[in-house]
């Protein structure tokens, strides 16, 4: 069974360049832990959709096309079942 990450094409270049997925921190609450977002799901997940700042300061959810034109292109990286505990 495969794991994936869903990311967009400004985070991929720095996972290619460290060979690291980093932990998801912003937007995180104190006291909860920062976790990479995994799924098995081959399909792009909606929970990796972007977010932008609407005009009230509030988080706006973009769909799936905003990010990827705002993301510069969505991509999945598959993750070793080992590697996640």
């Amino acid at each position: 069974m495969g794991l994936w990450h869903y990311t967009v094409g400004q985070r991929l270049r720095s996972i290619l360049d460290t060979q690291e997925i980093l932990l998801a921190t912003k937007g995180i609450p104190q006291g909860e832990k920062p976790v990479v977002w995994l799924t098995t799901s081959p399909h792009w997940e909606s929970t990796a959709n972007k977010a932008r700042q609407g005009p009230n300061g509030q988080p706006i959810i973009m769909s799936k096309g905003e990010s990827a034109a705002y993301g510069e292109g969505l991509y999945r990286i598959e993750v070793l079942p080992e590697a996640a505990p």
